[in-house]
């Protein structure tokens, strides 16, 4: 069992860049989705957690047809708060296992899930997106828009079929992550393709503006691989969203946890200088089962989390659970009981998301021009409620923020992940509408805590982190 530890300097930034989403023309929905995500990635500490058609693909079951059943449910009781898909897996596999998935992207856009798409686009000379030596001109042809092989006609035969998932099937916003990794070697529109940088941009930009001019649910992102490199970048013009995609930090087969902050520092720094949302786009542990290493998703997100800015990306998105020559990516029904309670602590982790907080940001809905702190005390009065605890993260002393409908005393209590009870406050008489309730946690340790309000007999929780 291994954690990690580390102490945390903050830097928050007073106000986003404005920069709106490159399509002037999408629908209200859209933007609004990328409004609410630049919220969630700037103003305050809480990620987005993913996984690629996570309520499609199951460990033991493969491709399967219940999209109300996910591994990661399974243990946490609840879906991640991001749906990975791939369009390869609508465009090249059975029309059965394409109603499958598109049920799954429908279900979860019903839960309030974002859901974005990658692309293992087929080459035109061989059915893979991995390199070939007779890909060496393709992306630079495309991109130059030579069709002498028809080249140009089929990617856009590709995107077609991509814009009308879009269109016909799903109809609600997605973010469309084209040609990533374009700075590894593995596929054709990555370093072996003739061209470089310059072909990749061009490529890239044809595709996003063949999209947008067809479709209006569309927000585009691009990510490199590890190392983030940035000679690659479309320009703003061609981008909403900023990732990167990095496995296996901190299992000595991948770059450790330290450069993994330096790195996602390096793409909060990039998408804020250019107004766009950073993302972790993909990330997994390739080498550790988590029966071998139960809390590698607890030690990677406190490592974020303890850094100055790396923690300022809307999501982290982890790849399909699948045995295709590589461990489970989270904790399934199969797992050990020590998997399942690290997997259940991450997910506890006051700022981690799930499907129930994607749902209660309401993420396709307006924005409002709230900071997060103010969202927290705008409860209306009429009911009990809870309203969490501000800061969060804190140290020493934090605010447990509530309405009360009525006058009348509360009682706090404040106990460990174990279960040890820490702390207990009992209020005299307080007023109706919001209240809060200082805790002072000096005399304890740096972790995660969970506390109990109780209004006469109606009794509310939340969790939060000390950060010492």
């Amino acid at each position: 069992m291994k954690k990690v530890q580390g102490c945390i300097l903050f830097l928050f930034f007073l106000a986003f860049p404005a920069m709106a989403q490159i399509d002037a023309g999408a629908t209200q929905a859209t933007k609004n989705l990328y409004a609410n995500l630049k919220k969630v990635a700037w103003n305050g500490k809480n990620i987005l957690f993913g996984q690629e058609f996570f309520n499609s693909y199951s460990w033991s079951g493969g491709n399967h047809e219940n999209e109300d059943v996910s591994d990661v449910k399974t243990v946490t009781g609840v879906h991640p708060a991001v749906l990975g898909q791939d369009f390869h897996y609508y465009v090249y596999k059975s029309a059965d296992e394409r109603r499958k998935h598109k049920e799954a992207a429908l279900k979860a856009k019903a839960l309030g899930c974002v859901v974005t798409f990658d692309f293992h686009m087929y080459s035109k000379y061989h059915n893979s997106a991995d390199y070939a030596a007779a890909d060496r001109y393709l992306m630079y042809n495309i991109g130059e828009g030579i069709n002498t092989y028809g080249e140009v006609t089929y990617l856009n035969q590709q995107l077609d079929q991509a814009i009308s998932i879009l269109n016909n099937d799903l109809k609600f916003p997605v973010v469309i992550r084209l040609f990533h990794e374009m700075n590894g070697s593995w596929f054709w529109w990555g370093t072996q393709a003739y061209g470089g940088a310059t072909s990749y941009k061009k490529l890239y930009q044809y595709a996003v503006n063949y999209i947008k001019a067809r479709t209006n649910y569309a927000l585009f992102a691009w990510s490199p691989n590890y190392p983030f490199d940035t000679s690659y970048y479309p320009t703003n013009s061609y981008v909403d969203v900023i990732g990167l995609d990095m496995y296996d930090q901190g299992t000595g087969s991948g770059q450790s946890l330290d450069v993994m902050v330096t790195q996602l520092t390096a793409v909060s720094d990039y998408a804020w200088t250019n107004g766009k949302v950073p993302v972790f786009a993909e990330t997994g542990n390739r080498i550790n089962s988590p029966d071998s290493w139960p809390y590698w998703w607890y030690n990677v997100q406190d490592k974020i989390q303890l850094s100055n800015r790396a923690w300022k990306v809307a999501w982290m998105l982890t790849w399909i659970n699948q045995s295709w020559g590589n461990p489970p990516y989270t904790a399934h029904s199969g797992s050990s009981t020590d998997a399942k309670n690290a997997f259940i602590a991450f997910k506890n982790m006051p700022t981690t998301l799930f499907q129930t907080e994607a749902l209660a940001l309401n993420l396709y809905a307006t924005p409002t021009a709230k900071s997060e702190a103010e969202d927290a005390q705008s409860e209306v009065p009429g009911k009990f409620s809870l309203a969490g605890n501000y800061p969060n993260p804190f140290n020493p002393g934090t605010e447990i923020l509530f309405t009360l409908p009525e006058s009348g005393s509360v009682t706090v209590q404040v106990y460990s992940l174990t279960g040890q009870l820490v702390g207990s406050i009992q209020t005299g008489a307080l007023s109706a509408g919001q209240n809060s309730v200082p805790f002072n946690a000096s005399s304890l340790s740096s972790g995660i805590y969970v506390y109990r309000v109780q209004f006469e007999n109606q009794v509310l929780t939340g969790k939060m982190m000390l950060m010492k």
